[in-house]
């Protein structure tokens, strides 16, 4: 077995290039947003990260520890964890 050591960042830590495209990556499960005092027969809305404060995205990025390459690929679910016996 060979291992290999990748350099991960986090979203704050990106260029303009790649915030965009970890943007467009979340984009493909966009996120569901509705009001829960409104009324059944109202449409939901839906919420794109591309349209979202870079606040947000920080937050939301950070929560799910999520990691990224140096081109905004995600990368966290490559991460070694180790586990305790």
């Amino acid at each position: 077995m060979k291992e290999i050591i990748v350099q991960a960042y986090q979203y704050s830590e990106l260029d303009d290039d790649a915030k965009h495209n970890v943007k467009c990556w979340l984009d493909k499960d966009e996120s569901e947003s509705s009001d829960p005092l409104a009324y059944q027969n109202e449409p939901k809305t839906w919420e794109y990260y591309n349209n979202m404060d870079e606040k947000d995205i920080i937050e939301h990025c950070n929560a799910n520890n999520y990691l990224f390459s140096i081109w905004g690929e995600s990368i966290h679910h490559l991460e070694k964890k180790e586990v305790l016996i």
